[in-house]
């Protein structure tokens, strides 16, 4: 089957990811009057599950629900593999397939995870997940699909949404004072990419080393960049959606939520009723 040559060289990181824990998903569900399944015994499919930072650690923690990865890398798929042959557990299987072309009798599922994996798959792809979704999701289970936006460039830009929600916005960093960001941030992609790791300790505990947990100081850049323009055009014109709503971290140890705060005070300089909640 094919496989992505980029991902075989430089997969991606595989940790775990609070957000789309079954137990999380199954409290928010019950919160809105859905009674979920019990995750303890639940049968969990995650698509797009690398090398199964995410998928492994709820096998081993729920010995008695059934868990599934598909992968589309072969090297993460036949990596998270090797690693559940070595920790000895039997109720879970990482499998090299594609979403797309999944064969039909794979069940139901009580839980189905795809993170971030809509954001960047064509759309032929996103409708074979929906599909998969529709064909495999048992009556009263959960998908949980995320989708990766600029939320920020978009509350700025996109007069065809009625709102925009930002959660943890970055508009600035706070290890770079603001009169310096635009200096910084081109001095920065002038020199080679490398990666920064936010966690020294996973690093030298984690292999592959290529997997550590980290950040592109490339792409840490340009996501800077993208915040220091919304707040160039927040002080010269109003904010696209009818509604914004902003949340910020106050323990929040890398954005500077000075720089947010003053891009919300522009955009109800220009009439917007953006609501803050911390």
């Amino acid at each position: 089957m094919h496989t992505l040559v980029s991902y075989d060289e430089l997969p991606y990181d595989s940790l775990p990811l609070p957000e789309t824990q079954p137990d999380f998903l199954a409290a928010i569900a019950r919160l809105h009057g859905f009674d979920a399944p019990d995750p303890a015994h639940a049968r969990i499919l995650e698509l797009g599950c690398a090398q199964g930072g995410n998928l492994i650690p709820l096998a081993w923690r729920w010995p008695h629900s059934e868990c599934m990865g598909v992968e589309l890398s072969r090297v993460q798929a036949e990596a998270g593999a090797a690693f559940i042959q070595r920790l000895g557990l039997s109720n879970v299987q990482i499998v090299h397939g594609d979403l797309a072309a999944l064969p039909a009798d794979l069940g139901a599922f009580d839980y189905i995870i795809a993170h971030g994996v809509f954001s960047w798959v064509p759309p032929a792809v996103q409708q074979a997940l929906l599909e998969l979704c529709r064909r495999h999701l048992t009556p009263q289970g959960v998908a949980y699909i995320s989708f990766n936006v600029a939320a920020g460039w978009a509350a700025q830009t996109r007069t065809d949404l009625d709102q925009a929600v930002l959660i943890a916005p970055s508009f600035g960093l706070k290890a770079i004072p603001g009169p310096l960001t635009v200096l910084a941030d081109n001095a920065t992609l002038l020199l080679p990419d490398a990666f920064m790791w936010w966690d020294p300790a996973l690093q030298a505990a984690l292999p592959p080393s290529y997997a550590s947990p980290g950040y592109s100081r490339h792409g840490l850049a340009q996501i800077v960049r993208l915040g220091f323009a919304v707040r160039g055009l927040a002080r010269r014109a109003a904010p696209g959606p009818a509604a914004i709503i902003v949340v910020t971290n106050a323990n929040d140890m890398a954005v500077d939520n000075a720089a947010t705060a003053q891009v919300l005070a522009d955009w109800r300089a220009q009439g917007s009723a953006a609501t803050a909640y911390e």
